[in-house]
């Protein structure tokens, strides 16, 4: 008997549905082709060589194509910087640049990297957004409200006494106002950057919360060694998120005016250059500091200086 299922020909039996190929640069991607690995960076895309490194790694891991963000037209031209730099160390794995809301940065990317992914519901003009005032809680009223969280909104609702739609969706909740299936969305917020991106804004709050990591105080030693070793690196990937690793060049005659101004761990490390008279000075500095710092390095003589974001650091 035929059945009418469009991706699967049965239920029962393994088939694999076969599509039309297309190459993402020069790896070709579905048809007979085997499934391809993508995964995407976690660094900010204006941060050049941070954004490089991770890219090679994630090849040495086996990754075949990376995405990176490309939020805004500024992330969209560096990614130009980005593949000229992974170029130049050997790495010409291809590029997919991830686009928000911005049409103008997608079509930048295009020119750049080998394939651009947006999401259509996404791909908007953002002065069509048009702004809401709010006013209260009767606001919501007639309403309807996405979430991924049904039971705990619903409760909220009753106890005001609001009277509004709930829209049960199970990820990308942010954008359910953009593409027109909610008024509103019901999710947890951390820094807020999410929604800054996708146009909305923090008008009621139901609770605040924070994540803990609670122990049996009668932990046997192998468990204790274990959590012993979580809390390590839970603290040197903290310890690391807002220090910048910083190297520079400095004038032999200025080393220790620019050791008195750095407010690094230890003594900086100092290594002779191939000019006479300089040195390369490396450092770890509070990244709050560096602003602070960086005029009086520039008056001591100090040239080149590159900041370098430290992913872990252990003390």
């Amino acid at each position: 008997m035929k059945n009418n299922f469009t991706y699967c020909e049965s239920l029962t039996e393994y088939k694999r549905f076969k599509t039309r190929e297309v190459s993402v640069g020069d790896i070709p991607l579905g048809g007979n082709n085997p499934v391809r690995i993508q995964s995407m960076t976690t660094t900010d895309t204006m941060d050049t060589i941070a954004t490089v490194e991770q890219t090679i790694r994630m090849v040495n891991a086996g990754c075949e194509y990376v995405r990176i963000t490309a939020p805004s037209i500024n992330e969209a031209n560096n990614l130009a910087e980005i593949k000229k730099e992974l170029h130049r160390r050997g790495c010409s794995v291809p590029l997919i640049a991830d686009i928000h809301f911005t049409p103008n940065a997608a079509e930048v990317a295009a020119r750049i990297v080998e394939k651009v992914r947006i999401n259509p519901g996404n791909y908007v003009d953002k002065k069509k957004f048009k702004e809401i005032e709010y006013t209260d809680i009767s606001w919501f009223n007639g309403k309807v409200i996405a979430t991924s969280y049904p039971e705990i909104l619903g409760d909220f609702l009753k106890e005001k006494n609001v009277n509004a739609d709930i829209h049960v969706i199970t990820c990308s909740v942010e954008i359910a106002p953009s593409i027109g299936l909610a008024d509103a969305i019901f999710d947890i917020v951390s820094s807020g950057s999410t929604l800054v991106t996708n146009h909305l804004k923090e008008v009621e709050v139901l609770m605040k919360s924070e994540a803990l990591l609670i122990s049996n105080p009668n932990l046997s030693s192998e468990k204790q060694a274990i959590l012993d070793e979580l809390l390590f690196r839970i603290d040197a990937v903290q310890i690391a998120e807002d220090k910048k690793y910083v190297l520079m060049n400095v004038p032999t005659e200025n080393i220790e005016k620019i050791i008195e101004v750095l407010p690094g761990i230890k003594s900086p490390t100092i290594m002779p250059l191939a000019k006479e008279g300089w040195n390369s000075l490396h450092a770890v500095i509070d990244e709050k500091r560096f602003w602070d710092i960086i005029g009086k390095l520039k008056t001591f003589g100090a040239e080149g200086i590159l900041v370098i974001p430290i992913e872990k650091m252990i003390l």
